[in-house]
């Protein structure tokens, strides 16, 4: 389990690279605005509350086994699952590429992401995009980017097994891999049309569709491509294709186009129907049994086997949202993703759908005061309330990054951190954020601590540690000790911070950032926790929770700064992701499904119980003068007692 962006559960991993071809097709946007809190049904001594904003459309799956896979995000960020789906978060990735991003992983872990990078050095000219693709060997937590050279976005990805990879794009660009992503090479295929989908039956027979209808086919492993385009049907724009094997395959696209070929693409039938609404998405784990997607909630049925008489029948599904990605381990069990976070899932071959996860993720909450407080999460999501939650209002963040650490020493002065390197600032509450300039880190920042106003400290993934002491208008980078990521920073005062990560990973400073020194929490059953979150109330006591490596939740207790920890004697059922304090002897940790630990006695007891919100809550801060705030999946907001 990784962190969901504070780690944000961070489950997925998975694999036998699927043969996924997760074109993605632009969703629905909409904008965030003021948003006033609805007073909720309290649950013990917590109180839900939810922003109503728009949550991450949900673009492309991938699940090499019915038991583990990924997700991606129209911002570019990795979501995963190890059980199922039963629960989802965010992989802390540090790579992220934000067109229309396609990824494949196997079932040990090793991943291939795809996609585009612009950039705009000159306002004036307009902005210069690029094919972009990196490889993950953790399961996502960190990515290293793969060098393509000059070639346009790439938008779809196929993976017939864990060596070979096949990408397409603008400017009808395929690329191929034979080693797992690592080494790529341009094919010549005679168009220049955009290609949106591809599927692979084996290593060397492959479809790929795009603009205009297009349709090309190889039976070689792509040394030569054929164009294919049935003339006599006319065909729009082709979205995805899916293939049940090198021959067996199905083209989907706008109007209600459903394309069936049994001979590799030398032949194309078109049965009817009957829907106008667009296609996006198709999965077809046997070529009997495929499903289709679009638009509305839609879900079609049918078989490549039918022909143009062939019956392809809508199904129930529990949603009006676009539905742009499916795949389908197998013939039983099968996953849909779609618009506003939207996951379903289904175990009867997709007669029935039930709905895994929908709403957005808020990563972390800073209180100034009982009256101030503000939220951070996906796509570059900033809450802010002024009334001690009563309400909270949008804040215009200058990023669609997602957002995984805030600090305020003031109601005034605060900071915010996330993918990308992304370093926001504020001298004014929010109502205006900027962006730092000159940070010297492009992966992913996940936490964030200022003791005070001068002062900062973020760190991130593959052990990133950046500080200020002049307000943020210079960053610099120091040596953690450690390539792992770091998931959590605390300071007891402006010389001592500590920070926490993977592998039980510990850095400490005693001269506000300036050195760090490695330490380690001590390893259960021989093998070393995640750290995702850490508190010092002062420089002496600290406190950091995360996850079990065998699952469950884990807390340790440090007397002397940080550089030697202690194991909390209570059982933690689940992961923890955030740990607060009011005082030294007053701490509150959030984690798993709602699962909050608490002690008021400087640790010598832990009280361990659930908030019954049932959602995973990620970041929390607890204040004498507030209570505690906590947030987490699926928009959630909650306020209680400590």
């Amino acid at each position: 389990m990784l962190r969901p962006f504070a780690v944000l559960t961070v489950a997925l991993a998975a694999l036998t690279l699927c043969a996924c071809g997760l074109a993605a097709a632009p969703g629905p946007t909409a904008s965030a605005g003021a948003s006033s809190l609805p007073a909720g049904s309290a649950t013990g001594q917590w109180r839900l509350q939810t922003s109503g904003l728009p949550s991450t459309d949900i673009l492309g799956l991938t699940f090499p086994t019915p038991e583990r896979g990924w997700a991606v995000a129209s911002d570019g960020a990795v979501l995963g699952t190890t059980d199922g789906g039963a629960r989802w978060s965010l992989v802390a990735g540090g790579v992220q590429p934000p067109y229309r991003s396609a990824l494949a992983f196997t079932a040990g872990g090793h991943g291939v992401r795809v996609g585009g990078t612009c950039v705009q050095p000159d306002p004036a000219e307009p902005a210069v995009c690029r094919g972009s693709a990196a490889t993950s060997a953790d399961g996502g937590r960190n990515w290293t980017p793969v060098a393509l050279g000059d070639v346009p976005r790439l938008t779809a990805l196929a993976c017939p097994d864990a060596s070979h990879c096949w990408a397409v794009g603008e400017d009808g660009v395929v690329l191929a891999s034979t080693d797992g992503g690592a080494h790529w090479s341009r094919q010549a295929t005679g168009t220049s049309a955009t290609l949106y989908g591809i599927a692979c039956g084996n290593d060397l027979h492959c479809l790929a569709v795009g603009a205009g209808g297009a349709i090309l086919a190889t039976a070689d492993g792509g040394r030569s491509w054929l164009g294919r385009t049935p003339a006599r049907l006319h065909p729009p724009d082709l979205s995805a294709v899916a293939c049940a094997g090198p021959l067996d395959c199905v083209a989907v696209g706008v109007g209600g186009t459903v394309l069936l070929t049994g001979d590799a693409g030398q032949s194309w039938s078109a049965p009817v129907t009957d829907v106008g609404t667009p296609l996006l998405a198709v999965a077809c784990p046997a070529a009997n049994d495929c499903l289709v997607s679009g638009g509305n909630g839609l879900i079609l049925r049918g078989s490549i086997g039918g022909g143009a008489g062939g019956s392809w029948k809508a199904l129930p599904t529990p949603t009006t949202q676009p539905i742009f990605a499916l795949d389908c381990p197998n013939v039983n069990t099968c996953w849909a993703s779609g618009g506003d976070g939207l996951v379903l899932a289904s175990t009867d071959g997709g007669a029935a759908w039930r709905v895994q996860a929908r709403g957005s993720v808020y990563d972390a909450v800073a209180f100034s005061g009982a009256e101030h407080g503000w939220v951070v999460g996906q796509r570059g999501t900033i809450l802010a309330t002024g009334n001690g939650g009563r309400s909270w209002r949008a804040q215009s963040a200058p990023t669609s990054d997602t957002l995984t650490g805030v600090a305020f020493t003031g109601p005034r002065d605060g900071w915010a951190v996330g993918m990308l390197g992304t370093i926001l600032g504020t001298t004014d509450g929010g109502a205006r954020w900027t962006a730092a300039s000159a940070v010297p880190a492009h992966g992913a920042l996940l936490a964030i601590a200022c003791p005070d106003a001068a002062r900062c400290v973020a760190v991130g993934a593959g052990g990133t540690v950046l500080n200020t002491a002049d307000g943020g208008a210079r960053w610099s980078a120091q040596s953690a000790g450690t390539t792992n990521p770091l998931f959590g920073v605390a300071c007891g005062n402006a010389a001592h911070c500590v920070a926490v990560g993977a592998g039980g990973a510990v850095a400490t400073t005693a001269d506000g950032g300036a050195r760090w020194s490695p330490a380690a929490v001590p390893a259960a059953d021989g093998a070393a926790p995640t750290l995702l979150g850490v508190a010092c109330p002062d420089d002496r006591r600290c406190w950091a929770v995360g996850a079990a490596a065998g699952g469950g939740g884990v807390l340790f207790g440090s007397t002397d700064g940080g550089r030697t920890w202690t194991a909390a004697a209570v059982a933690v059922p689940g992961p923890l992701f955030a740990v607060s304090c009011v005082s030294t002897s007053r701490c509150l940790a959030t984690g798993d499904r709602g699962l909050i630990a608490a002690t008021v006695d400087s640790g010598a007891a832990w009280r361990v119980q659930s908030t019954g919100l049932g959602s995973d809550l990620f970041g929390v801060v607890a204040s004498a003068a507030g209570g505690a705030w906590a947030v987490g999946d699926d928009t959630t907001v909650a306020h209680g007692g400590i």
